[in-house]
């Protein structure tokens, strides 16, 4: 009897040990992540893109009509262990706003989710800007995947 119990608590042991193990992987990294308000459209350019340098960043942003003013705030050292993840997300009205929810490692992407925010209280102007969600990731990222809800505002009718 004390054999069957010695063996039941090993086996125990055992599963406690690989679940907490299996838990501790990078895959649940959460990223520094921030919105960057352009204020113009930048024309059929539709970005989801992995920054790996300072010259790449730097000809990033020179492309753009938008002014993103990052190209100052990151260096080569920065670049040594690190990449950006960039990714524009298109706005159809000047109130809606974005709101990132989470942004995780997901094998060798970073997946973002973030939601389009407009406030049922305000009335915008119909203008399409594109804004920017810029992710400070770990040098082995290779792509993003995006997973977004609208929320639209709340419609009366009197």
């Amino acid at each position: 009897m004390k054999k069957i119990i010695k063996n039941i608590v090993l086996v125990v042991m055992v599963f406690t040990a690989i679940i907490t193990l299996t838990g501790c992987t990078k895959e649940n990294t959460e990223y520094k992540a921030y919105v960057i308000h352009s204020g113009s459209y930048d024309i059929g350019k539709d970005t989801k893109k992995i920054i790996t340098n300072k010259q790449e960043l730097e000809d990033f942003c020179n492309e753009l009509e938008s002014n993103l003013d990052i190209k100052d705030k990151y260096d080569e050292k920065y670049f040594k262990n690190n990449s950006l993840a960039i990714m524009s997300v298109e706005l159809g009205n000047s109130v809606e706003s974005i709101k990132i929810k989470k942004v995780s490692k997901e094998g060798d992407n970073v997946k973002i989710v973030y939601e389009i925010d407009s406030p049922k209280d305000k009335v915008g102007l119909t203008v399409m800007t594109k804004d920017y969600i810029v992710v400070e990731v770990d040098k082995d990222i290779k792509g993003i995947e995006e997973h977004n809800s609208y929320i639209p505002p709340e419609i009366v009718l009197h």
